[in-house]
């Protein structure tokens, strides 16, 4: 009797050897049991980081409409339209070339009065003179930067009017450096109908 008790308890414990070495060798492979996270720490209003966007002001906002037939805007614009002109043709009138024969300034003719048409004329005839197609290049650019009116408001009922035009001007030939100028054209108009004609300019280097 005692030796059947003896071979259970051995048979038993081979049966639990063995199923240690089973466990022991599928131990690596078990998925491991998922501990419990921790409740996140509440996080109060002060330590919350900045974050300056809702805070900045909004930028004024207009709602109201020009009324483009005030007397104010139609001067307004009478004006800006003076300062377009006369930068438009502070350039037109000063940028010529010996590549054409300087037939821009023969071309610019058409945009002044008669009597400063006949000074340009002059002008060209001169510079034909001294700078011969067929010779050495030689060209003005003129570079119109600002305008200022001069003259008295209102410009919209004026008929005559004073500009200043604050320019570059770029003298190019062939045998010299470019010689690069800031100066300032004031060119004198008059009203022809709708239309602001040139009578005159002067034109001095600024320092």
């Amino acid at each position: 009797m005692n030796k059947r008790i003896i071979l259970t308890l051995l048979v038993l414990g081979a049966i639990a050897g063995i199923l240690a070495v089973i466990y022991y060798i599928l131990l690596p492979v078990l998925p491991s049991p998922i501990a419990p996270q921790p409740p996140a720490p509440t996080q109060l209003p002060s330590e919350r980081p900045f974050n300056p966007t809702p805070d900045l002001p909004k930028a004024p906002t207009t709602t109201g409409n020009v009324d483009a037939n005030s007397p104010a805007e139609r001067e307004r614009q009478a004006q800006e339209a003076l300062k377009r002109v006369a930068l438009d043709l502070a350039t037109r009138i000063n940028t010529y070339s010996n590549a054409d024969d300087f037939e821009a300034l023969r071309q610019a003719q058409a945009i002044v009065d008669a009597s400063y048409a006949k000074e340009l004329d002059s002008l060209r005839q001169v510079l034909r003179q001294d700078h011969p197609s067929f010779g050495d290049s030689y060209g003005v650019t003129m570079n119109s930067l600002s305008a200022v009116i001069n003259s008295p408001t209102p410009i919209l009922t004026s008929t005559q009017a004073s500009v200043s035009v604050q320019a570059q001007r770029v003298i190019e030939s062939q045998r010299k450096p470019s010689d690069i100028q800031m100066v300032q054209i004031n060119l004198q108009f008059t009203k022809n109908g709708t239309t602001w004609v040139v009578t005159d300019q002067s034109i001095k280097v600024v320092e």
